[in-house]
């Protein structure tokens, strides 16, 4: 297997995130105390919450969660979904099972490390720059122009981990009909 470099931000996050006077690189939202969170719950969550246990959960994520996110879909059930602890373990396995040596990814930049570095650690990548004189725009031709033959994921995130930055409507069903033309 592949050594993956060593990821930056997180490198960067262990020495500086929980020490620093002022924080101003978070990508997470500010937390909420438990007694705030629950001051929300109605009494059906207020109960479920009191007589919690915590431990490992069944391999796929709790079947209460999986059924909570499929039940937000018309045609998922809950033996479609997958839980995972954080992005990273999700990234590695969808870039695992989509990619195999000698495959070719596109990937916008700036990005979540892993978002790039798993794949570069399975196959060629090539990354497209969002354009920061444009408020982070992503230009679909330039992904357009990217595509090889051989391209099995183009990489996205929205909102973009780390500008922040959306994407239009009218550019998200661009970049998915690009997709779907190569599929």
């Amino acid at each position: 297997m592949t050594r993956l470099p060593d990821f930056r931000l997180e490198t960067y996050f262990s020495r500086w995130e929980f020490t620093a006077r002022h924080h101003l690189t978070a990508s997470d939202a500010e937390t909420m105390t438990m007694a705030e969170l629950l001051a929300l719950a109605d009494p059906e969550d207020r109960k479920a919450w009191d007589t919690l246990a915590l431990g490992y959960t069944e391999t796929f994520g709790d079947p209460g969660l999986r059924r909570a996110i499929a039940g937000m879909y018309e045609e998922v059930d809950a033996d479609d979904v997958v839980c995972f602890g954080g992005a990273q373990e999700g990234l590695n396995l969808a870039m695992q099972v989509l990619l195999e040596p000698g495959d070719h990814a596109v990937v916008i930049t700036p990005n979540y490390q892993s978002a790039e570095t798993v794949p570069l650690s399975i196959c060629e990548v090539t990354g497209v720059a969002l354009d920061e004189r444009q408020d982070w725009a992503l230009d679909v031709d330039a992904v357009e122009a990217a595509l090889r033959p051989n391209t099995r994921v183009v990489s996205v995130n929205f909102p973009n981990n780390p500008t922040g930055a959306l994407i239009d409507a009218a550019d998200l069903r661009r970049l998915a009909e690009l997709c779907d033309e190569r599929a």
